[in-house]
């Protein structure tokens, strides 16, 4: 997939009658390309077992069909994470949130330390967000974070009152519209991201499908599961991105 990146434009003028003659901009280009592969998973069953379940009137066990589905899903979220590595094709490369090269990065303060307290996770979501608008990015926003992050966000945010957990707080924060748990981000790590088409998309060339063939004369029917689901991470021509990548 090739795409242009572009710079922003001058700031419109103010005048009476419309005659002044504003600044004229030509933005500028530069062309990208991102690769599309395939995400895929094999199975198979022999002609035998295919033979005894149609004698019996008893279907095939499709446990392994459900989790080659499952496991191309997982890897589509690993990519968009970054967690699966980046993959280069024809100049182009593959990035997720965790190794996007323009992304913003945060060093939170660690929840497992002695001093903290649930209000510096606040203060740091809140200068998170900060970076994100320095960068022209003005959201709205939705927060990502690893399993370990679970034990903190969800107790009381303040023990005083009692009455919010420390993600019912966050919540509450202008622009930021969910926190959401990822099984495959690790250690203490949070991700904030602009949720609009120029910050991310998902480029899907194919989406989950199927494909079946025999070997051996017929006497094993072989089962490809496969999609191309690809993640696509932009900045602009300046390197400003909304996405925020916080980590202990």
């Amino acid at each position: 997939l090739q795409y242009q990146r572009t710079n922003d434009t001058t700031d419109a003028i103010l005048s009476m009658e419309g005659l002044r003659k504003s600044e004229g901009d030509r933005p500028i280009y530069d062309l990208n390309s991102l690769p599309l592969p395939i995400i895929h998973k094999d199975f198979s069953f022999s002609l035998r077992e295919i033979a005894t379940s149609r004698r019996n009137g008893q279907s095939i066990d499709v446990t392994m069909a459900e989790r080659c589905g499952r496991k191309v899903a997982e890897y589509a979220e690993k990519m968009l994470l970054g967690t699966a590595g980046s993959y280069g094709y024809g100049g182009g490369s593959i990035y997720g949130y965790t190794n996007f090269p323009g992304r913003l990065l945060k060093t939170m303060d660690d929840p497992t330390g002695a001093s903290w307290v649930p209000a510096d996770t606040l203060t740091d979501i809140l200068e998170m967000r900060l970076q994100s608008q320095l960068s022209l990015h003005y959201g709205p926003w939705r927060i990502y974070n690893s399993p370990n992050w679970d034990a903190y966000l969800d107790d009381d945010f303040s023990s005083a009152k009692g009455d919010n957990s420390l993600r019912e707080r966050i919540l509450k924060i202008q622009g930021i519209n969910a926190v959401d748990t990822l099984d495959f981000l690790t250690g203490y790590q949070m991700i904030m991201v602009q949720m609009t088409s120029d910050v991310v998309r998902e480029v899907i060339g194919m989406e989950v499908s199927t494909v079946q063939w025999e070997s051996h004369g017929g006497l094993e029917q072989h089962f490809k599961v496969m999609a191309i689901m690809v993640p696509q991470l932009r900045a602009d021509i300046n390197g400003k991105t909304g996405i925020v990548h916080g980590s202990v």
